[in-house]
């Protein structure tokens, strides 16, 4: 094909010539030529390359340049970091001062958390988390090893090579805890894979009383529209067939979508912009409200968690929430970092893009720092813990304390204490004492659940 001669506009032309004349290389041209057919229709591909290619050259110093480039003249090892600077501010200069920032002082180096995790042989989320912490990159790193370490110790036969429980379970659709569970017990993925599908097939055999009469666990999955294998978790969990399915609802419908402002949300994601629960959103509209009556609704009740979007206005006549949809950032973030920590929109953006959204501890430390220390002295407290919620879910110390006593007293009774933690905000709002009796018959709270609300 290479030594071949084209017709090419009134030329009997080589490969290499017709390539030449179009700028790219012969290699190119010939495999979009054996493709397409026609060298003309070669001819339009490799010219649409040329010009996307040309199109993502970036003007630095004069000279058009790829990002790898660029990269490396300037000392950057990954161009990936550099091309994503780069993508959200527009400036090439901006963007290599902000991989400059993001280094990290490393045995002697200046380098990104990437090249320390490349490095060591370590995953960079982890590393990232632990460094977030502990604002030690080497109690990081040796934090990280440790787990790698662990990890490896623990490692099963399965396939002919060593895996993690972790991997192994996913690959077998399995639960990690479930998996460990059963590998305890049978010591190989093999036997562990018999208890398993015993387990399903016991309580799928097993018919259970649902709404008067005996049904198998597979009809009332069926008949419900709910996953058969969460239903049998909850199943496992609670007495109550009723309870069971409710749960299994309530997970379903986490992740169901509706239209709000001409944009597909899920309703967990709507709970927190309305700043509900999402177990009270799914109640309120099963009830037939829309989403304008429960924000009404909504602002009447003190007690729940309100980001206040509608009063918080920027100077060019946006909402804070509009603006934060409109530049793909994190509106309970950047909400939390101006009105709980005094940041600047610029501050809370800048961060945002740079590490995320979980809140640097030194904001939290710097606004809270005695009274966390008062804490720990005074309380049996997890204090890392509370900040890892402060953190990660950018809400104020009072509702992360609030929440580690939840779940705190919720494990102690044996409870799922994500669920105890969703229904404990209503079943303490003062603004419903009208409403609790009918609340709690609606999300079957039983009395070991309530006792546990009382007690937190």
């Amino acid at each position: 094909m290479l030594g071949e001669k084209i017709e090419f506009y009134g030329e009997k032309l080589s490969t290499n010539a017709i390539a030449k004349k179009i700028g790219t290389t012969a290699t190119t041209l010939t495999k979009y030529y054996e493709q397409a057919g026609s060298i003309y229709e070669a001819e339009k591909i490799c010219r649409k390359i040329l010009e996307e290619k040309e199109a993502s050259l970036v003007e630095y110093d004069g000279e058009k340049l790829a990002i790898q480039t660029i990269a490396k003249r300037v000392g950057i090892k990954d161009s990936k970091t550099l091309k994503k600077y780069y993508e959200q501010t527009g400036d090439i200069y901006q963007a290599i001062k902000k991989c400059n920032e993001s280094k990290i002082d490393y045995y002697g180096e200046k380098i990104t958390l990437d090249a320390i995790a490349k490095r060591e042989d370590i995953k960079r989320d982890t590393l990232k988390t632990h460094y977030n912490r502990t604002q030690n990159i080497y109690e990081a790193v040796k934090h990280c090893l440790e787990i790698k370490e662990k990890a490896e110790n623990e490692k099963i036969d399965y396939k002919g090579e060593k895996r993690t429980k972790t991997s192994v379970a996913r690959e077998l659709g399995i639960g990690k805890k479930t998996f460990v569970k059963y590998y305890e017990q049978a010591k190989t993925v093999e036997g562990t894979v018999e208890l398993y599908n015993a387990s399903l097939q016991a309580i799928e055999n097993e018919k259970v009383l649902y709404k008067g009469e005996l049904k198998s666990v597979k009809a009332i999955a069926r008949d419900e529209d709910v996953a058969e294998t969460t239903l049998i978790r909850y199943l496992k969990r609670y007495s109550s067939t009723e309870k069971a399915v409710f749960m299994a609802k309530i997970q379903r419908q986490k992740t169901q979508k509706i239209k709000v402002r001409k944009r597909d949300i899920n309703l967990y994601d709507l709970s927190l912009i309305l700043g509900i629960k999402y177990t009270e959103l799914i109640n309120m509209m099963n009830k037939g409200m829309s989403v304008e009556q429960i924000k009404v609704q909504n602002q009447t009740h003190s007690k729940r968690t309100k980001l206040k979007q509608e009063y918080t206005k920027l100077a060019n006549g946006k909402t804070l929430l509009e603006y934060c949809v409109e530049n793909g950032l994190n509106y309970s973030f950047v909400y939390r970092a101006i009105n709980t920590y005094g940041k600047t929109l610029e501050d809370a953006e800048q961060e945002y893009q740079t590490n995320g959204s979980n809140m640097p501890n030194k904001w939290i430390f710097e606004k809270y720092g005695l009274l966390l220390r008062r804490l720990m002295t005074e309380n049996s407290i997890d204090i890392q813990r509370i900040v890892d919620y402060m953190r990660k879910e950018q809400i104020s110390m009072s509702e992360a304390i609030e929440k580690y006593i939840i779940r705190r007293n919720s494990k102690q009774n044996k409870l799922d204490a994500d669920w105890m933690q969703e229904v404990y905000a209503v079943l303490t709002d003062e603004n419903m004492p009208d409403e609790y009796d009918d609340f709690k018959k609606a999300f079957y709270i039983d009395d070991k659940e309530e006792e546990c609300v009382i007690q937190s």
